[in-house]
């Protein structure tokens, strides 16, 4: 019989300690931020690695537009260069076209 007072008792602790975690997490605003209060070190390290991911993450966009510009200005110097071509072709067609009338 005294073990089950001691069990019965232990039950009503472990109810009132469950009330007060959730008291204190709702005035903590939920459970993350317990748990960061609980392990700050466990947090500051995830902290640190989100923000390692995200300046990584940012480099890559910074990347992508830069080769996104030097294939526009690729694309644009193969047509300036398509059309200096075309226009090559059609004054040295013109200038045969000229020496065959002349002769």
């Amino acid at each position: 019989r005294a073990i089950r007072q001691t069990g019965a008792s232990t039950n009503k602790a472990s109810y009132n300690g469950a009330q007060m975690y959730l008291k204190r997490s709702a005035l903590l605003g939920g459970d993350s931020n317990l748990d960061a209060e609980l392990r700050p070190e466990e947090w500051a390290l995830l902290r640190a690695e989100a923000e390692q991911w995200d300046g990584l993450k940012a480099e890559r966009q910074l990347q992508a537009k830069q080769a996104a510009i030097r294939a526009r200005e690729a694309r644009a110097r193969a047509e300036a260069a398509t059309s200096k071509a075309a226009v090559l072709a059609v004054a040295h067609a013109e200038a045969e076209a000229a020496v065959a009338q002349a002769e």
